[in-house]
């Protein structure tokens, strides 16, 4: 039993849409004398749109399937070629189910299995929502050709397909489950017609669908009529189901086959009551209903089953009379079952040189597939090794250039040496030009007291030698504020020279710092980046101590808590992403340190506040950061604590790794600061390191 699928037609002619012009109107050998001829005509028009022709072919294959026209399948061909030109998947979807409709209506089983085969490829390919519906098909025409285990299998894949499938009509679940219950009743398996026949009811109760609620019935009825041995109950239930499907069935004229064969039952049914009056009642009704279609198999079974009931009642000439018709019609059936299963036979033939002639096409198609990805793996493997190759080259090329990029470092880094030896030594000679200048003054003062003393000695010398020691001591004042004056303006030029230095070298460590950054665009392995980063941080701290030194009043000291804010700023700006940000905090009391332990101290806050930012938060989306720096009971004493709200440290602590640049060198800063660096963890999450100078 085929299930039909609707085919939805345009609400309008296709012809009507676009005539003939008036020149084409007035020949009358071309002139379209039906619709069906307007629609051929409209295919042989050039000028006409491909969605159009669509529309057209759509419509004619429809008509013609309806007539049993084996002209259909010929239009469908077309239909579905253009469908898939045109990537319209949904109707190329359509056409091939109606040609395994109309190729099944038409008996030619062949064609049937092939349309449904094509359907089935397309779906797996294309269109995946329709896949359940054309092993469902496969199942049906398989089973049509007697081939019941073969048929039940394309049901199950349709059936598991289906469950998978979203966007199920209830009719189409109601319909897949019918079908898989009439095939079990082909091999008597009477367990699985009425599991799946109980599984199809409630989907045709939902959408109302009186025919499908019918063979459900009919389906329960024959299964209890079948089942041996026959007990009440299993016959009540038969009689039960069996009205049941009678009753729906004689509603409408359409559906009287399926009334004809549940009255026959039905009165198979009473003699095994034994009730042969409502056994009569029912083989003279399937009687009627067989007169009506001409179902003549249905008219030899009521025949036969009217001889039955007379002979119940003991009117042997009855039962005779209608024995005789049965015979007789049965004989003449039994000519044409003859044909028909020779006719059956070669269908069976010709659908499995079909199957073997669809194996053997799918084995060369994956034969191919296979050759296909061999050429393509040998390709992909030939692509790899030149990729690998040029990695390779890329590589050298990098190296090369991290090498250049070193020796720069390392060139910036003497003259920063050298320029850093020159401040010292300029340092040295302003100590010694100010120690000159003490000296000089007490040489001076010791003068002076050993000449006033002299004087002091003399004075009774004489009025002129009193003038003469004032002149002279007035002179010395003069040379000795002279000195001083000199002595101010040296040290002003001094201190002019040392800012100037400071800025050169702050200068001097922005253009490394920005040398790195440019070597890191052009790097494109991130770990060379993530090194060149690095060091560009520390740079940028020590070159913010100088920044902070040639800017202050005082060049030999530096402020911290003012370092710092900008340090953090700094910090900041680089690592945190919108993506994951973080949130930072600072508690800085005013703590003074010497600029030669300033930088140290910078580059000890760089290496923990980055370490943070890099590890503390790479398993979370954000976080909060808190760095506080406060006074302690010592001349030159602070405590740092760097904390974190991240993941914590791991298990060794902050023990450095052999090859942890970061660490060490934060163990190394701490050593030369004279601090102590210890690390807790913070509740309930997080880190806080503290560095102490006590």
């Amino acid at each position: 039993m085929l299930v039909l699928c609707v085919w939805v037609s345009a609400s309008t002619s296709v012809f009507s849409q676009t005539r003939p012009s008036a020149s084409s109107r007035g020949r009358a050998a071309d002139q379209p004398k039906t619709y069906q001829d307007s629609l051929r005509w409209m295919l042989k028009r050039r000028d006409v749109a491909p969605q159009e022709r669509l529309k057209v072919l759509h419509e004619l294959g429809y008509l013609l399937g309806q007539a049993g026209n084996s002209e259909a399948l010929r239009v469908g061909d077309q239909a579905v070629a253009l469908a898939l030109k045109l990537k319209e998947w949904e109707q190329a979807y359509q056409f091939l189910f109606n040609q395994v409709l109309f190729s099944e209506r038409m008996g030619d089983y062949v064609s049937t299995l092939k349309y449904a085969q094509q359907g089935l490829e397309f779906c797996q390919s294309y269109y995946p929502t329709g896949t359940w519906a054309f092993y469902q098909l496969m199942g049906v025409a398989t089973a049509d050709t007697k081939d019941f285990s073969g048929g039940l299998a394309y049901m199950r894949k349709a059936l598991a397909t289906q469950k998978a499938t979203k966007g199920v009509t209830p009719r189409e679940k109601g319909t897949l489950r019918v079908n898989i219950a009439n095939t079990f009743l082909s091999v008597r398996q009477y367990d699985s017609v009425l599991f799946y026949a109980r599984r199809a009811l409630p989907y045709l109760q939902q959408i109302n669908d009186e025919r499908g609620v019918g063979y459900i019935h009919q389906f329960q009825g024959e299964v209890y009529h079948k089942i041996r041995p026959q007990t009440a109950a299993t016959l009540d239930s038969a009689t039960f189901h069996l009205r049941r499907a009678l009753a729906i069935f004689r509603t409408k004229e359409d559906y009287a086959s399926f009334a004809a064969s549940a009255a026959l039952t039905l009165a198979d049914q009473y003699r095994l009551h034994g009730k042969p009056v409502e056994s009569e009642k029912m083989a003279d009704l399937a009687l009627q209903l067989a007169n009506q279609k001409n179902l003549r198999q249905y008219k030899a079974d009521a025949l036969a089953s009217l001889a039955w009931a007379y002979a119940d009642q003991g009117n042997a000439m009855g039962a005779y009379e209608y024995d005789a018709q049965a015979k007789n019609l049965r004989d003449s059936l039994f000519n044409s079952e003859k044909s028909e299963a020779l006719a059956q036979l070669q269908v069976k033939y010709d659908v499995q040189q079909q199957r073997q002639q669809l194996t053997l096409l799918q084995q060369q198609n994956r034969i191919a597939q296979q050759q296909k990805r061999v050429a393509l793996e040998q390709n992909r493997v030939a692509e790899a090794q030149t990729q690998a190759e040029r990695a390779r080259v890329q590589l050298l090329t990098q190296k090369n250039h991290a090498a250049e990029a070193r020796a720069q470092v390392q060139r910036t880094s003497l003259e920063l040496l050298a320029e850093q030896n020159r401040v010292a030594a300029a340092q040295t000679q302003t100590q010694k030009a100010r120690l000159q200048l003490l000296t000089q003054q007490d040489e001076e003062q010791e003068a002076g007291r050993r000449t006033l003393t002299i004087w002091l000695c003399v004075l009774g010398l004489g009025l002129l030698a009193g003038g003469l020691l004032y002149w002279r001591l007035r002179r010395q004042s003069a040379l000795l504020a002279q000195a001083n004056e000199v002595n101010r303006a040296s040290a002003a030029e001094k201190e002019v020279l040392l800012q100037e230095i400071h800025h050169r070298v702050k200068n001097n460590l922005q253009l490394v710092s920005s040398l790195l950054g440019w070597q890191s665009s052009s790097l494109p392995e991130p770990a060379l980046v993530a090194v060149l980063a690095g060091s560009q941080a520390r740079i940028q701290s020590m070159a913010m101590v100088h920044e902070f030194l040639y800017r202050a009043d005082n060049l030999s000291q530096v402020r911290l808590d003012s370092y710092l804010a900008e340090l953090l700023k700094s910090l900041h700006e680089s690592f945190s992403t919108p993506q994951r940000p973080i949130q930072v905090s600072a508690e800085l009391e005013a703590v003074v340190m010497e600029a030669k332990d300033a930088s140290a101290f910078g580059l000890l806050v760089n290496e923990l506040v980055t370490n943070a930012y890099k590890h503390a938060f790479s398993e979370q989306d954000g976080g909060e950061l808190h760095i506080s720096l406060a006074k302690v009971n010592c001349p030159d004493g602070f405590k740092l604590q760097v904390i974190d709200n991240g993941k914590g440290l791991p298990a060794t602590g902050i023990e450095a790794k052999p090859k942890s640049l970061g660490m060490n060198l934060v163990k190394t800063l701490v050593k030369q600061l004279r601090a102590t660096i210890t690390a807790t963890p913070h509740h309930p999450t997080g880190t806080c390191i503290e560095v102490t100078r006590a």
